[in-house]
């Protein structure tokens, strides 16, 4: 065991990242193995919380609950936080966007800043009130705007908004978007458009991402704009 010890440790840094790198944190077993890997010295600690962290999912009621609790807030806020660095993919799922409201969400999101594959997930069908103080969603491009694929759930005020948010990510290489629009028509001044070809689609000066090579639309339904 001696000898094996210290084999591990006489291997090429390369080559520990290649070995780590076929473990999965999603498999319970295989992360498993990573934690307990992270115990044999300071360099394999920093490699493994690379891949534990590497993935984040963010349901409503975890999201709520470290937005109550300072201890947990701090484990992505505090200065000397570990795993917002590590963070590459973020999926956020809040149904009723209830929680989505809170502005302190939007504090706490703004950590992870490395995120590069991002999943927003809401179904919640807004009035023309609401929609007003849905935040959250117009502050993504602000937030990531490095991410490179993005999967939303979400609802629009209108087309015009949808395709100025999508423009709004220069580096996007895949979108699956699942939008809600209000039933009533979008009234948008012709001057605002340019272009015969898309005159109907897109707005002055925006243009989808040049690296984009997938793109998904699907339009879960629409909303009354209620007063």
């Amino acid at each position: 065991m001696h000898n094996s010890h210290h084999a591990a440790h006489d291997l090429p840094l390369e080559l520990i990242t290649l070995i780590l790198s076929h473990l999965s944190p999603k498999d319970v077993d295989e992360r498993k193995a990573l934690t307990s890997f992270s115990l044999v010295s300071h360099t394999w600690l920093y490699l493994t919380r690379r891949i534990l962290f590497s993935e984040l999912e963010l349901p409503a009621h975890k999201l709520k609950a470290i937005l109550l609790s300072p201890s947990s807030s701090d484990l992505f806020s505090h200065p000397l936080a570990t795993i917002p660095p590590h963070v590459v993919s973020l999926t956020i799922i809040d149904h009723t966007s209830i929680t989505l409201k809170n502005p302190a969400c939007i504090t706490l999101i703004s950590n992870f800043k490395n995120v590069t594959t991002l999943h927003v997930k809401t179904n919640h069908m807004p009035t023309h009130r609401e929609i007003k103080h849905q935040k959250f969603i117009d502050a993504l491009p602000t937030l990531f705007g490095n991410i490179t694929s993005l999967t939303l759930s979400t609802y629009f005020y209108d087309i015009t908004t949808a395709i100025t948010f999508i423009c709004s990510f220069p580096l996007l290489e895949s979108l699956d978007l699942q939008a809600a629009l209000p039933l009533s028509p979008s009234r948008v001044s012709p001057n605002s458009y340019e272009g015969s070809r898309d005159s109907q689609v897109f707005p002055r000066g925006c243009r989808l991402p040049l690296s984009l090579k997938a793109l998904r639309v699907v339009e879960l339904g629409l909303w009354h704009l209620l007063p």
